[in-house]
């Protein structure tokens, strides 16, 4: 567990609640880099900025691999 609050006086039902929430959090946290991995990858296929696809996969998630899905291959660009 990352925090203890056995020296507050909480009640139990209370510190159960916000283990959960924590966890809950860095599920969708994990979930956003991952994210954010995908649109970097995607990105360098098909000859966009990584790292700009990378901060806006970070900022819009699972959004971010889908506008680059769906976005067209010039002609010129790199094509994998």
């Amino acid at each position: 567990m990352f925090f203890d609050l056995s020296g507050l006086s909480v009640p139990m039902h209370f510190q159960c609640i916000v283990v959960q929430l924590w966890s809950l959090n860095m599920d969708y946290l994990i979930m956003w880099v991952v994210f954010a991995c995908a649109a970097f990858s995607v990105a360098d296929r098909i000859g966009k900025k990584r790292y700009l696809w990378f901060g806006i996969g970070l900022l819009i998630g699972p959004f971010a691999v889908l506008i680059l899905g769906l976005m067209s291959v010039r002609s010129g660009e790199k094509k994998v």
